[in-house]
């Protein structure tokens, strides 16, 4: 087994080739986080999806440019996705309505950070998803097919960046 450090006894590391997450996991949110455990940021996601890419078994995540966590996932090869059980609700609603420039999310919501390989998640989370970036992608208005689908994500036309990334390792808490 392998063991987040500092992360205790209980997790273990699952078989990319039989895990399973529903698509409903990602609609009720999940916190993507990059850095190091000395500088990093998180923020919740509420959408996202599992396959294959190149042959790898990949997740694909959408951050905002305006988000604090763009920049750490763009200066960084890996980041995590980690999700949490219901109890958690207003944990993800902070992390996803406060920024990290302004307040420490982890603190202000008590989760304890763990350093996962090359990057961070939390003691808290059910399962974490160790990814690293193959490729990224700017949405951009052109390239919509039908845009009235974008109309009400995008009001502002402030569009997302997509990540697609190699599953690495998930591990279970």
């Amino acid at each position: 087994c392998y063991y987040i450090l500092n992360g205790g006894s209980n997790m273990k590391e699952l078989d990319i080739n039989k895990f399973t997450l529903s698509p409903t996991e990602f609609k009720k949110g999940f916190l993507i986080t990059s850095g190091s455990l000395n500088k990093y940021n998180t923020m919740t996601a509420g959408w996202g999806s599992i396959g294959e890419f190149w042959s790898k078994p990949a997740i694909t995540i959408y951050i905002r440019d305006t988000r604090y966590t763009y920049q750490f996932t763009n200066e960084n090869d890996y980041f995590t996705c980690s999700f949490y059980d219901d109890n958690y609700k207003d944990m993800l609603r902070i992390c996803g309505t406060k920024s990290g420039r302004d307040i420490d999310k982890a603190k202000m919501c008590n989760l304890n950070a763990v350093e996962v390989d090359q990057s961070v998640s939390f003691k808290e989370a059910k399962v974490t998803i160790l990814c690293k970036k193959l490729c990224h992608f700017d949405i951009k208005e052109e390239e919509f097919d039908n845009f009235d689908l974008g109309k009400k994500t995008y009001p502002f036309k402030d569009f997302h960046r997509g990540y697609i990334a190699e599953i690495v390792k998930i591990i279970e808490n």
